[in-house]
């Protein structure tokens, strides 16, 4: 680590302690291990820029990662809507079969009564034309015995 540039008087600061009753040597060496510790603490801009490179690594990591997970969760999105198209386009083509299905059924249905109807309205034809020429026998023959 580089030293910072922290102002730390350690000479003024051994002669403070000297004046104060303590030995030049004790002074020394207590100035010094006071501008150790003030140093230790402080970060230079070295230790800035090494932290700085370090949180952008950390930061480009964790985009890669979160990139990657998108990804990943779109492909998962992706594949289970695909999955649902297919199975809603398989479900429609089910029920249009099924409907023609039955409207076929039903145009036979009604086609077969309507066959079964004029069938029924020939017949009825007859009956009718039957019954007036009896209906007109019988009248003729009435009106010749009166």
């Amino acid at each position: 680590m580089a030293e910072p540039a922290i102002a730390f008087d350690t000479l003024r600061t051994a002669e403070n302690l000297k004046s104060a009753g303590m030995e030049e040597r004790h002074a020394k060496a207590i100035a010094t291990a006071m501008r150790d510790a003030v140093i230790s603490g402080t970060a230079t801009r070295a230790d800035l820029t090494e932290f700085k490179g370090e949180i952008k690594s950390e930061f480009a990591e964790f985009k890669g990662e979160i990139t990657s997970e998108f990804a990943e969760f779109k492909g998962e999105i992706t594949s289970e809507f695909a999955e649902f198209k297919n199975q809603i386009t398989s479900e429609f083509a089910e029920l249009r079969g099924e409907f023609a299905e039955f409207k076929s059924e039903t145009k036979a249905e009604f086609a077969a009564v309507r066959s079964e109807m004029k069938a029924e309205i020939a017949s009825m034809k007859v009956w009718l034309m039957t019954t007036t020429i009896a209906v007109g026998g019988i009248i003729i023959a009435a009106v010749a015995l009166f």
